[in-house]
């Protein structure tokens, strides 16, 4: 089906939209109707229960100690390959599903699957993954409040393969909004999720909520779709994987009072270290928001200063090629709303950058680092500034709101007034419908070259008028 967004900056409803073929063959393949289903209830189960219905075993970690999931084979254990275990509501605790003693049946035969029981809210603090493979997490809450000497990441998995993640909350606690600026060093989890390690892998639909960073992502054919992540501290998404798509995701409103000394981006990527390169990333549809001007303590127009900005869309590190970036949405709070350093054989086409910031333009940027850029496009991009290297890149079909940092192509940049593009561009108090309106100089200006089929909302584009920017111009 269709997506549909309706964005003003505290307004956003987003729904999955068509996927390009080109996706097909990354992420982790769907599980079938489960074979056997089984009980988990930490209330009312037992350790001497047989997980059924009437006789629930009592939480999950004593399910996997007493060895009682076998989905290697069918020799011993009572979970095997293709089962379902329902958790019914309650708190789970800690879980960690990893080899008895470097011997232990993690690697499924088929998918294993760990879900909520209908209507029920069952909690986890920690959920972790050692060498395994074809286990499905679904609708579960994970939240670990408390004070920590070392904070966790939520869902993490290592060394594994064909692994989902789709449609769980992972949060630090149920409520965050009033944490105080000492309380999000101490409180807050590290990561939402981390998939260290892993092949095939799917992170879909899930609510990430008041952490320091929401997703993080190593490994090859890699699904990263229709995710929220809602007031983090660093980043949202972290990428160092090869073959992977990240697309349809929403990032709003970072915490910038806790000056961890880090860049703070709504998405980083950059080469593993026992990487010699990365390749074949698609950055599609995503809609990146610095603030929504829902929490106190992310200001819809941040002051500016060092420890109150977010950047957009980033590479600082590495040697990339075969990066497509396209029909994303930034409203950061920093001069990079989309900078990468070091990539090769790549498209930056159809985004829309601006700033939020009164202190800072949101510019596209494509920089020299470890190399010169090779063949690179940049092109029917609608933005603050452009700052672009002359050499390996070709640019053409932009719009720009300043002259910026691109002085040897300046008079192929129209620079136009952002009132006359968008629905509602009203910076200083916060407001953005970055649709295009009627008699839009974006509208009909861009090339047919490297144009995306879709737009950000899923509209098919005009081939013989095409549109400058992540949205289609809809009206009559």
């Amino acid at each position: 089906m269709k997506s549909l967004v309706w964005f003003t900056i505290t307004t956003v409803v987003w729904l999955t939209a068509p996927m390009s073929a080109s996706a097909q063959s990354i992420g982790a393949p769907i599980p079938g109707a489960p074979k056997s289903i089984f009980y988990v209830d930490p209330v009312n189960g037992s350790s001497s229960g047989d997980g059924s219905s009437a006789r629930p075993w009592r939480t999950l970690q004593e399910v996997w100690d007493a060895r009682l999931i076998n989905g290697t084979d069918r020799t011993s254990g009572v979970v095997h390959a293709g089962d379902l275990i329902y958790l019914l509501g309650g708190n789970h605790g800690n879980v960690d599903i990893a080899p008895w003693n470097g011997s232990g049946k993690v690697a499924n035969t088929d998918y294993i699957t760990i879900t909520a029981f209908p209507g029920a809210v069952p909690i986890i603090k920690t959920l972790r993954f050692t060498l395994a493979s074809k286990w499905v997490v679904r609708g579960i809450t994970f939240e670990n409040p408390g004070v920590f000497s070392t904070r966790p990441t939520l869902l993490y998995a290592e060394h594994s393969s064909n692994l989902i993640a789709d449609g769980n909350i992972l949060q630090s606690a149920s409520d965050v909004a009033t944490w105080s600026p000492a309380d999000w060093p101490n409180r807050s989890a590290d990561y939402a999720i981390h998939f260290n390690n892993v092949r095939y892998g799917t992170i879909s639909r899930n609510r990430i909520k008041g952490v320091h960073n929401g997703i993080a992502t190593r490994g090859r054919y890699l699904m990263l779709s229709g995710n929220q992540i809602d007031y983090f501290a660093n980043d949202g998404i972290q990428f160092t994987s090869s073959d992977t798509v990240i697309r349809h995701n929403l990032i709003t409103n970072h915490y910038g009072l806790w000056n961890d000394g880090l860049h703070h981006d709504a998405m980083q990527g950059w080469t593993s270290f026992d990487e010699t390169f990365t390749t074949n990333v698609l950055i599609e549809s995503n809609m990146i928001i610095n603030s929504t001007g829902t929490y106190l303590t992310v200001p819809r127009v941040p002051s500016g200063d060092n420890d109150e900005y977010l950047q957009g869309i980033v590479i600082f590190d590495g040697v990339w090629d075969r990066l497509t970036v396209i029909n994303n949405v930034v409203i950061a709070a920093a001069h990079h709303g989309i900078g990468f350093y070091g990539i090769s054989d790549s498209v930056i086409a159809n985004n829309t950058v601006v700033s939020q910031s009164p202190k800072y333009d949101s510019w596209i940027g494509v920089f020299q680092d470890s190399r010169v850029p090779q063949n690179v496009v940049v092109r029917n991009n609608v933005a603050d500034s452009f700052s672009l290297l002359q050499q390996g890149v070709t640019f053409d079909h932009n719009l720009a709101f300043d002259r910026g940092f691109l002085p040897w192509q300046q008079n192929l940049i129209p620079i136009v007034d952002p009132v006359t593009v968008f629905q509602v561009y009203q910076p200083s108090r916060g407001y953005f419908d970055l649709r295009l309106k009627a008699q839009s100089p974006a509208i009909g200006a861009g090339s047919s070259l490297s144009v995306p089929k879709y737009d950000v909302l899923a509209v098919t584009r005009n081939p013989s008028r095409v549109d400058i920017g992540a949205y289609s111009y809809t009206g009559p």
